[in-house]
């Protein structure tokens, strides 16, 4: 199941990363590889903002 998830994600993220770089220019722009690139340390980001909101709610619902 895990194995799923993490597939799932990748092709998310690879798609994410090919649009942003046809976005900015395709191939031929050295810059609209930066910016393709830069979309895996945001999603990492969003990744650790959604964990320390899960292990919040995790935290508060067995408090009760």
């Amino acid at each position: 199941m895990a194995n799923m998830i993490i597939m799932i994600f990748g092709y998310i993220l690879h798609s994410m990363i090919g649009g942003v770089t046809k976005l900015f220019g395709g191939i031929k722009m050295e810059s609209a590889f930066r910016w393709g690139i830069a979309v895996i340390p945001m999603a990492l980001l969003l990744g650790i903002i959604g964990f320390a909101v899960v292990v919040r709610m995790a935290k508060k619902h067995v408090g009760k």
